[in-house]
């Protein structure tokens, strides 16, 4: 029976008066690789606050591994990457080192020591992303494609099931983003980790991605990337409005 690491039900969301989510409802099999893309404003990234627990939805549920997000006791399990880490302020005074661990806290617990199982957990997360050999090294100094990794590393030394990305490509250069792209399809085939990866740019995710959720305040498209039409995503994304869901498996 396929298990289900993350299930939305009926998710409902509003700024004030203004609705940002309606009646999301939608599955993730553990091990999954899914794009979840759709314009700006249209909701993806407070869906995603909701999915880790850093925001109330007005209405519904959010299931971890079959239990109820509420009671979910190992949080952890969530790893998280938000908008805009690669930008950085360059005097941020951190090493690589000192940033990497703070992603073993949840784990460690606030004022305690770590073990050397946690400082082994820290040292393959810069293994896997391939930043131990400037862990020396002030975060300020890296480029946009490092700094990005040394925060996937950050929620690797947490040891998740599942990885959340926030446009990570942003302040990546287009040469890094190829490698960057194989890099994450590493990670999930040979790590095993569910990946989410949030963004707008629905032409290239379609092609990185196994599994597509587009969403703009409703979820109206959930597929496997090869079934889907990337000209008929833009048009509901971009122009008019759509209220039926497409479950293509």
């Amino acid at each position: 029976m396929e298990q289900f690491c993350l299930e939305a039900r009926g998710i409902e969301h509003s700024y004030g008066k203004e609705k940002v989510l309606e009646n999301v409802t939608f599955s993730i099999a553990a091990g999954s690789y899914v794009g979840l893309i759709g314009p700006n404003g249209g909701g993806k990234t407070t869906l995603i606050k909701i999915l880790l627990g850093l925001t109330k939805p007005d209405a519904g549920k959010v299931y971890v591994f079959g239990e109820s997000l509420s009671n979910y006791k190992k949080k952890y399990h969530l790893g998280y990457v938000p908008q805009q880490v690669s930008q950085l302020e360059n005097s941020f005074p951190a090493t690589v080192s000192e940033i990497v661990k703070t992603g073993r806290t949840a784990r460690v617990g606030l004022y305690k020591s770590f073990t050397n199982k946690d400082k082994e957990a820290v040292n393959t997360a810069m293994e896997i992303t391939g930043v131990s050999e400037y862990k020396d090294r002030l975060i300020g100094k890296l480029s946009g494609g490092q700094k990005q990794k040394v925060f996937i590393a950050r929620a690797l030394a947490g040891e998740p099931k599942v990885l959340f990305l926030d446009e990570p490509m942003v302040g990546i250069d287009i040469v890094s983003r190829e490698s960057f792209y194989t890099f994450l399809k590493r990670l999930n085939k040979e790590n095993g980790i569910t990946i989410v990866f949030i963004s707008h740019d629905l032409g290239v995710i379609s092609e990185e991605v196994e599994t597509i959720l587009c969403l703009n305040k409703k979820l109206f498209c959930h597929s496997k990337s090869g079934e889907v039409s990337i000209d008929q995503l833009i048009e509901d994304s971009y122009g008019k409005k759509v209220s039926a869901v497409r479950h293509i498996h």
